[in-house]
């Protein structure tokens, strides 16, 4: 018994670590930014959400993002800041978005 308990350990760990990614993907944060050049809201989104929003700053220099109110996801509040923007966000792990131009 006292063997098997090393691998028991092992699966719930694995379990948590895959857990995690959908954990945050569920999470609802509360968010009141003002209209403000996509770059900031970007920062403060991040910034709320504990997540790395990596982006080339030609691609947001002088763009302008909504107000941003209210209860939402992770994702949501993403969607909502690129609305109206030709990028489009790419998970690449669990704490890490990249914004990227949309394929024509």
């Amino acid at each position: 018994m006292a063997k098997a308990l090393p691998g028991l350990r092992l699966l719930l760990v694995l379990g948590l670590v895959l857990m995690a990614p959908m954990a945050r993907a569920q999470a609802t944060y509360r968010f009141d930014l003002p209209e403000q050049l996509l770059a900031d809201s970007l920062r403060a989104i991040a910034a709320k959400t504990g997540t790395n929003i990596l982006f080339d700053s030609k691609d947001v220099k002088g763009v302008k993002a909504a107000a941003l109110r209210g209860t939402l996801t992770l994702n949501d509040a993403i969607n909502r800041a690129l609305a109206g923007t030709r990028l489009e966000a790419e998970h690449t792990t669990p704490t890490t978005i990249i914004l990227r131009r949309r394929s024509a």
